[in-house]
C-alpha cells in the first residue's frame, strides 16, 4: 500500500493541466459563494463562526466590496 504522501504525488503526476484548471476554478467559485454568504452574515459553511458573538457595528461593510 502506498503511503499517503506518495499516493498524492502519484495522483498529481497523472492529472492533466485542464484538470488542475478545473480544480482552481471550482475553488474560486466556492470562494465567491462564501464571500457572498458572509457579506449577508450567513455562516452556514463556517460552523465555528456561528457560535461567535457578532458585533455588527464593528464589521467593516466595505471589506467585501474591496476584496
Amino acid at each position: 500500500m502506498l503511503s499517503k504522501k506518495r499516493k498524492v504525488d502519484t495522483e498529481c503526476r497523472n492529472k492533466l493541466v485542464t484538470e488542475y484548471y478545473d480544480s482552481v476554478r471550482a475553488f474560486q467559485s466556492k470562494l465567491a459563494l462564501w464571500k457572498m454568504q458572509l457579506s449577508k452574515r450567513n455562516a452556514a459553511h463556517f460552523p465555528c463562526l456561528k457560535s461567535q458573538p457578532v458585533n455588527h457595528q464593528s464589521m467593516d461593510k466595505d471589506f467585501f466590496a474591496l476584496h
